[in-house]
């Protein structure tokens, strides 16, 4: 994985919390899983197992019991929809990264939210 450069192959996972109930209606992806004013906050892959993946999100939200399913949706997918993931990665996660609306807006519009959410997949545990 290079730090500075996330490929198109590369796998994005999102976490949904329990405490956002409008991120999964009816067991599917909503558009507002993928609108934040301060970016989309996604792990890249890595080159990590899914389940090892799955298990760090879940072990850094179990003091609020917070964690209810996950998505996953390819970075070049992200770029056909015309968004842009971002590597982010910091000292607690370098796996970190966002996927903002251009290089420059991190809000992502709701026509591409709407794409993203149909695009994704939920993580099958």
């Amino acid at each position: 994985m290079e730090l500075n450069n996330i490929v198109d192959s590369e796998v994005l996972y999102r976490m949904v919390k329990k405490s956002d109930p409008d991120g999964f209606i009816n067991g599917k992806p909503t558009a507002a899983l993928f609108m934040d004013a301060n970016g989309v906050s996604v792990d890249r892959d890595g080159g990590r197992v899914e389940a090892d993946i799955i298990e760090n999100f879940k072990k850094r939200f179990r003091k609020r019991d917070d964690y209810r399913t996950a998505v996953k949706i390819k970075a070049g997918v992200c770029r056909d929809v015309d968004t842009f993931p971002k590597p982010i990665g910091n000292h607690k996660n370098r796996f970190h990264a966002e996927i903002w609306n251009s290089q420059n807006e991190k809000l992502v519009s709701l026509f591409k939210a709407v794409k993203l959410a149909k695009m994704c997949n939920e993580v099958k545990e």
